[in-house]
């Protein structure tokens, strides 16, 4: 499924979430950076949250709406909503007590000893195995329950170089690193047509690409969803008028420079030390 056939079915609690932000004066541009900012993920993992491709866990959610001090969008019975509807839970899972979100459903009428149900009530509600529940106590039937895993927190990186050796060589590294999620490149159209289904929160862009170079790639990414991703420029040996466009591009999009042959590790840190530095704006 491309970008397009995701936007086409809105999400319920991403349109929710992005009407609470506009009311709270949160242009839409800002969006992934705020949510982001939250939740503390990178900009790219907030991004796939708002375009579809990664669901919105109730912590989140409840984050975002203490954030803001307001719920998120209206209660309702659909399928799609029922997290709005949620309560905090103890989930008894034989001796091991566990954290967890549930919407409670009616008073169940009949006992099946393998499902999951409540008792309890507001502000004390305890999940367990039905069998598990004595005899002469009410419980109610669970309609949504969700134990929340953390997200942990990781950028993506694009790189691009004609060089395929040295493209895969650098998206190999990061990778391994487990902190990065890397992709490499080949040509200026391969990563522009990516940049219409996905935002990165770095750049790693050879200057020359064949006979062109990477400046209108580099214009694009300053005016698209993540404006302020990290960019660096990545070149051999530098002449005069090189020179001139790189200082040029430098200042004019606020790109860092990296000498080829890259150096690793160096990289690795510097990555790391301009991702976690607090943005601007």
């Amino acid at each position: 499924m491309n970008m397009a056939d995701i936007q086409k079915t809105k999400n319920p609690i991403t349109e929710n979430i992005r009407a609470l932000m506009l009311k709270k004066g949160v242009p839409k541009k800002e969006h992934s950076r705020e949510v982001a900012r939250i939740l503390g993920l990178s900009v790219s993992q907030a991004y796939k949250k708002f375009s579809g491709m990664a669901d919105w866990s109730m912590a989140q959610i409840r984050c975002i709406e203490k954030e803001y001090g307001q719920r998120i969008g209206e209660q309702s019975d659909s399928p799609d909503d029922l997290r709005s509807q949620t309560v905090d839970v103890t989930l008894y899972m034989g001796s091991e007590e566990v954290p967890a979100f549930a919407v409670i459903g009616p008073l169940a009428l009949s006992r099946q000893p393998k499902e999951f149900v409540a008792v309890g009530g507001a502000g004390n509600w305890k999940v367990m195995r039905a069998e598990a529940v004595p005899p002469a106590e009410a419980f109610y039937s669970i309609k949504f329950l969700e134990i929340e895993l953390p997200e942990a927190r990781h950028f993506s990186v694009a790189i691009l170089d004609d060089d395929r050796a040295m493209a895969d060589t650098i998206a190999e590294f990061l990778n391994a690193s487990g902190t990065y999620e890397a992709t490499a490149f080949y040509s200026l159209d391969s990563l522009d047509k990516a940049l219409e289904d996905e935002q990165y929160d770095a750049y790693i862009l050879d200057w020359k690409i064949g006979s062109k170079t990477s400046e209108s790639l580099i214009q694009k990414i300053r005016v698209g969803a993540n404006s302020d991703a990290t960019v660096y420029l990545l070149t051999g040996q530098v002449d005069t008028d090189r020179e001139d466009d790189i200082v040029r591009i430098q200042r004019a999009y606020k790109a860092h420079y990296l000498e080829k042959p890259v150096r690793m590790k160096m990289l690795a840190v510097q990555i790391a030390m301009d991702l976690e530095a607090p943005k601007a704006g």
